[in-house]
């Protein structure tokens, strides 16, 4: 394997692995609402992007982002097939929840998919519908944080977990061009690490209120992509994006006063 690429396997590993930390945390602490946001922000998809653009060209790594609406409609799909299934145990639920992207994943690399207007639309039609199962179908609660006393152990386990996790999404992104890069920059490593520490320390319960919140913190990813997309081949990739992350972040905050400080 070529340096830059460990180094960014590395970098993902340790990065994504103390994010993963920061946001269970932060979940335990003060509760599902921000714990999901943070887990939803563009950790891996960030760096994911950037690398491609690295190794590649910006055009490339914009080219990447075509597919992206169209995946990240899928991870709506994945964080509902995870919430409705959450009281039936994590196997069950997590394999259902990742069988449902991965399909959705195999489909689009089979009919090379990249076409951004029609992958926003079903982004947008798939999140109001899965939005409004889970808050007035499903019902499911947000749920408070409280304090946890955490040992060097746990908080190392976390770590290792999140960051095996997104490594792996790493390795796959690997594997083939813009199309399939694109859509392992979208693979819900985040959210399938964060859902393994959650459940096992505070319950299924807890980690699918953490999951309800993410389906509005998702939209920060979809911001970056486009930034990324309208940024990487005029501004460079490093203000390209320093320029995507301050936009998803402010997105992120406003996502969070608007809609998911309102979530019951």
């Amino acid at each position: 394997m070529d340096s830059i690429f460990l180094t960014k396997l590395a970098l993902s590993f340790v990065i994504g692995g103390a994010w993963a930390i920061m946001a269970t945390v932060a979940a335990d602490r003060w509760g599902s609402k921000i714990g999901g946001l943070l887990a939803a922000l563009p950790s891996t998809t960030l760096f994911a992007l950037f690398f491609l653009a690295w190794t590649q060209t910006p055009a490339f790594a914009a080219r990447a982002t075509l597919v992206m609406p169209m995946v990240l409609a899928s991870e709506n799909l994945f964080l509902l097939a995870y919430i409705a299934l959450a009281k039936r145990g994590i196997s069950i639920a997590l394999t259902t929840a990742l069988a449902t992207w991965a399909v959705t994943a195999l489909i689009l690399a089979y009919v090379r998919f990249e076409n951004l207007m029609a992958g926003l639309i079903t982004y947008i039609v798939l999140f109001l519908l899965v939005y409004y199962l889970v808050e007035y179908v499903l019902h499911v609660p947000s749920a408070t944080g409280k304090r946890i006393h955490y040992t060097p152990k746990t908080i190392l386990l976390r770590g290792l977990i999140s960051g095996t996790v997104i490594g792996f999404a790493v390795v796959m992104g690997k594997i083939g061009g813009p199309l399939v890069g694109g859509m392992f920059s979208a693979f819900p490593a985040m959210f399938t690490s964060t859902i393994l520490i959650t459940y096992f320390s505070r319950g299924a319960a807890f980690s699918a209120a953490i999951m309800k919140s993410a389906i509005l913190g998702l939209m920060t990813i979809m911001v970056h992509a486009l930034m990324v997309r309208v940024t990487y081949v005029p501004l460079g990739i490093w203000w390209g994006t320093a320029v995507s992350t301050l936009v998803s972040f402010s997105t992120g905050y406003l996502i969070y006063h608007v809609g998911i400080k309102k979530l019951r």
